[in-house]
């Protein structure tokens, strides 16, 4: 319990807690999708220079220059050696 003034914060703690252990279980759950999106290695090029992510390092999927994902339902761009990638994440343990 930390008290500060007349203030306890041992609510802020418990609350905190509680966010972490959802957050665990909502990506245990998520993993499937996660490991689906992931099972292809990520094809395209950064400023012309092509460049193959192994499937094993991707942490999401690779988002390509001109990928609406925001609109239902996603448009996404083939991958190729020539497509340009905007995003992606990397994995690292």
């Amino acid at each position: 319990m930390i008290k500060i003034g007349n203030k306890n914060y041992s609510e802020i703690k418990n609350f905190l807690m509680a966010i972490g252990l959802a957050t665990v279980f909502i990506f245990a759950g998520c993993k499937d999708k996660i490991d689906s999106h992931t099972a292809q290695p990520g094809i395209g090029s950064i400023n012309g220079i092509q460049v193959v992510i192994p499937a094993e390092y991707k942490f999401f999927p690779v988002q390509y220059k001109g990928d609406e994902i925001w609109i239902n339902p996603p448009v996404r761009h083939a991958p190729g050696a020539d497509v340009p990638i905007e995003s992606f994440g990397l994995l690292l343990c």
